[in-house]
């Protein structure tokens, strides 16, 4: 009975994130280089090893660490999480068991940002499941894939001293080439989404990946140059890395919760499947005279643990 269920979603559900059509549809993004080949958890089994860096001359930095989870599933201190990953015109699946051939009891938009975790976790189907229940419809109860979770951080919760501290490190491993403090910062759930230009291709690092990132050759497709039609390929260190440094080398500003670009409306500067992940804006004023070589870096910060991590880098400059 179970399987007759499996196929009548995938017959079906055509906008459901349920998995049934394996992970092309299921990841939004490009991923370059390889991932581990499981879904990450949204509790990290590890630590993740930080190392030992010099700190900024105005200020001293911390570290960030991230806590073992009890081997035990157990309620999340009534932690509310929030749907990414999922565009505007799809659902996610709420499943009544761990795994793809459980029926789906209902879904979630976008946008939900009502959802509380149980702390029951499974593996199933190469998926992390975990047991959530909306707190809006606590009627909806059951099981969703662990990648399109986040935890919930309300507007005026996110601008504080110890997500700008991050951006702190942030422009430092850049200026500085520093892998280890880089990879340090990377979500250890989800990695950081690079986008070279914001209609091209996002292109997905791990920490161990992010780790090598100033000194590998590996050339990635960044998608379509904006403005020559032409498909942009390169290393990290050829194509992001001079654009990353001449925003922050130089004088600019850093401004919280701003997702405002020149020249574009804001429904086209932060995808609709990052709705729910709040960003800081690292902006290079344009030179008087020249008005033309601004250049803005959207930093997209998700939380983990209570803690804030890198998600999602997108890089803006003007377009003919």
């Amino acid at each position: 009975m179970k399987f007759f269920h499996f196929i009548l979603a995938c017959l079906l559900g055509g906008l459901l994130l349920a998995g049934c059509g394996g992970k092309a549809e299921l990841t939004p993004t490009v991923v370059e280089p390889p991932v581990p080949t499981s879904t990450p958890l949204l509790f990290p089994t590890s630590t993740l090893a930080v190392p030992t860096s010099p700190p900024l001359p105005t200020q001293p930095l911390t570290s960030p660490t991230l806590s073992l989870p009890a081997l035990t599933p157990t309620p999340a201190d009534n932690q509310r999480f929030a749907v990414i990953l999922v565009k505007p015109e799809e659902r996610l699946a709420v499943h009544e068991g761990p795994g793809l051939t459980y029926r789906v009891v209902g879904t979630l938009p976008y946008d939900a940002t009502d959802v509380r975790i149980t702390g029951r976790q499974a593996q199933a189907d190469n998926i992390t499941w975990v047991e959530i229940q909306r707190i809006s419809d606590e009627t909806l109860k059951g099981w969703v894939n662990a990648r399109f979770l986040t935890q919930y951080v309300p507007t005026e919760a996110f601008c504080n001293p110890e997500t700008e501290n991050l951006i702190r490190q942030f422009e430092q491993a850049i200026l500085q080439a520093d892998g280890r403090l880089l990879a340090s910062l990377v979500s250890p759930v989800h990695g950081v989404d690079i986008w070279l230009w914001r209609t091209g291709r996002a292109i997905n690092f791990d920490a161990a990946h992010a780790r090598w990132v100033f000194d590998s050759t590996y050339v990635h497709n960044w998608g379509v140059h904006p403005a020559s039609g032409q498909e942009t390929r390169g290393s990290f260190q050829e194509e992001v890395l001079p654009a990353l440094r001449d925003g922050i080398a130089t004088t600019h500003e850093v401004r919280c919760d701003d997702l405002t670009v020149p020249g574009l409306a804001k429904e086209f500067v932060w995808p609709a499947h990052y709705r729910n992940i709040h960003a800081y804006k690292i902006y290079k004023p344009a030179t008087p005279g020249v008005d033309l070589d601004w250049r803005v870096w959207l930093v997209g910060i998700e939380y983990v643990d209570n803690k804030p991590y890198l998600f999602a880098l997108i890089h803006y400059q003007w377009e003919p």
